[in-house]
């Protein structure tokens, strides 16, 4: 036991005790951990059995943390605690068991280790445009600290969970690359992804390639698949609805936006971009006016109609004179 007084200071001026101030540590107050099975975990879920003393009979009385993961207790004895234990961090976690009024437990087990383990990798292979959703799952992959590299490219992180990670596969010459997933410092599996010309959705042509918004247009080309859920379509970042889908064709419907000419871009989930140099027009018309007539002294609001307005572009004239946009 090693007995001392506790002291208290501040601002450099240390109060006298005026009662009995005195700590013990006292080792017959320690709790202890003499065993922790397993010490290797991995996955959704984890039962560890916890052998010790002066554990108490009370669940609530105890927190086991490994890493920043608590530990749910299914069982306790004064010597022996079972609890499960959800996915962790990958790499070394420490453990650490808390008694309410007792403190930290000297344990004889100070890690828990989470290996770098990969179950599943899918797809394997993709277009050599890029855009393929890569799905990995595995174990204790960690949000803001997991980087997943196509050779030297960067495959885009756009969702991660402890056991998942999705991420966008960059474009890349045909061929096989190694792919590299590092987390929290810690190397997994290397595995390999084949980039295929073969497997490359292309856009041969659109029809028709002028309209306007609301028009539906037809795309031409190989590798587009059967599922419309799969394909997402944008005409300069706006989606055009997609209706029907074909390995060789795809219908959709074109979505609002302003005059001109902008390229056309099909993603498939599964193949990646299309190798694409289709372009679609939007036409800029004025259909009607209404009132037609007004006062000579102005100040009529007047609605026109058309398509391909653009709110910073666009200007009106009545009468060779400029009329104000008050709205969309």
């Amino acid at each position: 036991n090693v007995a001392g007084q506790v002291t208290l200071s501040q601002s450099n001026t240390q109060v006298a005790c005026s009662s009995n101030c005195g700590f013990t540590y006292s080792s017959s107050a320690t709790p202890t951990v003499t065993d922790v099975e397993p010490t290797v975990v991995s996955g959704a879920q984890t039962q560890l059995s916890i052998n010790g003393t002066l554990f108490g009979t009370d669940p609530d009385d105890v927190t086991i943390t490994v890493g920043s993961e608590e530990c749910s207790i299914t069982h306790i004895e004064d010597d022996f605690i079972q609890c499960d234990l959800g996915a962790v961090e990958v790499g070394f976690n420490d453990f650490t068991l808390n008694v309410d009024g007792k403190g930290d437990a000297d344990s004889a087990v100070a890690r828990i280790k989470s290996p770098a383990e990969i179950d599943t990798f899918s797809p394997t292979d993709g277009g050599t445009q890029g855009g393929t959703t890569l799905t990995v799952t595995g174990n204790g992959f960690v949000a803001d600290d997991t980087t997943i590299m196509f050779g030297s490219s960067e495959c885009t992180i756009t969702e991660i969970s402890l056991l998942q990670v999705k991420c966008t596969v960059p474009a890349h010459a045909a061929g096989t690359v190694n792919v590299v997933t590092t987390s929290n410092g810690v190397l997994y599996p290397v595995q390999q992804f084949e980039y295929s010309t073969a497997a490359t959705p292309e856009v041969d042509s659109i029809a028709p390639a002028i309209g306007s918004s609301g028009d539906a247009v037809t795309l031409t080309g190989s590798n587009f698949g059967t599922d419309s859920s799969d394909i997402t379509i944008t005409i300069d970042g706006v989606g055009c609805g997609v209706t029907s889908v074909s390995d060789m064709e795809i219908e959709c419907t074109v979505g609002s936006h302003s005059a001109g000419t902008f390229p056309v871009r099909v993603l498939s989930e599964r193949n990646g971009l299309a190798d694409s140099s289709a372009s679609f027009t939007y036409e800029l018309s004025l259909d009607s006016v209404s009132p037609n007539e007004g006062s000579f002294g102005g100040g009529s609001v007047v609605t026109v109609t058309g398509a391909g307005f653009d709110p910073q572009l666009t200007q009106v004239t009545i009468c060779n004179r400029p009329c104000t946009i008050v709205g969309d």
